[in-house]
């Protein structure tokens, strides 16, 4: 399974699979669960996103970016913790001004992210 994970993320950088393994304790089914709870649940916190931010529901889009940030960062997924952390902050701190520029890069990393996951969960 570790070539096959290895074979998945190598070079991209967007998940390390040794962390990956190690998180999940090697229970590979687990681990399937888990990448597709996770991508049913991406799309709607992205659309939770996207609407707190169009009708200024700031503590909606405090949820969903954290909730984001913690799902990332089970997979080892540090650009899209990191985006994640970000707009999480901006919103915390009331400093709005960027946040859809910061909502682009948490969806540009969830862009990236997902297919690793997707390709990962067929070879679990």
């Amino acid at each position: 399974m570790m070539a096959a994970l290895t074979g998945i993320a190598e070079g991209n950088g967007i998940i390390d699979p040794k962390r990956v393994l190690e998180q999940f304790e090697g229970d590979l089914d687990l681990l399937q669960e888990v990448i597709e709870l996770f991508l049913r649940d991406c799309p709607i916190r992205l659309r939770e996103m996207r609407d707190a931010i169009a009708s200024g529901d700031h503590p909606t889009l405090l949820r969903a970016a954290h909730s984001v940030k913690g799902s990332a960062a089970i997979f080892s997924a540090t650009s899209a913790v990191n985006v994640a952390l970000r707009l999480e902050t901006m919103v915390r701190e009331g400093d709005l001004c960027g946040v859809e520029e910061a909502y682009a890069a948490v969806e540009t990393e969830l862009g990236r992210l997902t297919p690793v996951l997707a390709a990962l969960a067929r070879e679990c």
